[in-house]
């Protein structure tokens, strides 16, 4: 369990508290309606109004949020089925893309296991680029991939890097988490980050994790950023009352 484990950031227990203003507003307008209509008449509607926009936002919340637990399972799936290969960039990115694609507010995904070997994906509009390490043996070196949907066929090529995801606070949070599972060797509970700089974007985010043990036997996490950018913008659109536009 990490120090900062207890302060983590609760993802639907934080956002849920935006319903607390939607009330607030709502129970003003209707009491305002009690000068214009029967008291009756007033707390049926009130409690049909309130009912309808709670489930509305939760149901968002859960649109939001709910496809990065379930790309999770779905990656740690697709390890159970011999399907991952640290060592296979290519072929993990093409697993990886349309991941990426379906949910547009998933910024990266990260895949690394205890050796220190690690995979990421990232894109940045039509422009694709993922980054291999391998702390066991390249030492400070990365192979990089980089592509565009226009032009598919990745440009390889090396480059300087210190990163070892063994570091970074996804990989030890979800560490943490798969540590506390029972029985043992069951995958451990999703963990978000609090925000932090994400190492190569340099922007601010959170990264969701679960930490597993693989096929191999080595221990494997995978993760998958959300900037904090698209949050915001997520969570003000439900302060504001507008449509939320769809994410996924």
């Amino acid at each position: 369990m990490l120090t900062g484990r207890s302060r983590s950031v609760s993802i639907y227990l934080s956002l849920l508290g935006n319903l607390a203003l939607v009330i607030v507003l709502l129970s003003g307008a209707i009491m305002a309606l009690t000068f214009v209509g029967s008291q009756r008449t007033v707390e049926r509607l009130s409690g049909l109004i309130l009912r309808e926009t709670t489930a509305q936002i939760e149901l968002k919340l859960r649109h939001f949020f709910d496809p990065v637990i379930q790309d999770l399972d779905l990656v740690r799936a697709w390890d159970d089925s011999g399907l991952i290969d640290l060592d296979d960039a290519p072929a993990l990115n093409r697993l990886l893309a349309p991941v990426l694609r379906a949910n547009r507010q998933l910024s990266a995904a990260l895949l690394a296991d205890e050796r220190g070997r690690a995979h990421v994906l990232f894109h940045f509009g039509d422009a694709w680029s993922s980054r291999a390490t391998r702390a066991d043996t390249w030492g400070g070196r990365a192979a990089w991939l980089e592509w565009t949907d226009e032009r598919p066929e990745p440009v390889a090529s090396w480059k300087d890097s210190d990163y070892d995801p063994r570091l970074r606070p996804w990989y030890q949070g979800a560490i943490a988490a798969q540590r506390e599972a029972r029985p043992e060797n069951t995958p451990g509970r999703v963990y978000w980050t609090e925000p932090y700089a994400f190492y190569t974007a340099k922007a601010p985010g959170m990264t969701a994790a679960m930490a597993f043990r693989g096929r191999d036997g080595r221990v494997r996490v995978v993760g998958f950023d959300v900037l904090l950018t698209d949050i915001s913008g997520f969570t003000t659109s439900l302060r504001a009352g507008t449509t939320v536009r769809s994410w996924s």
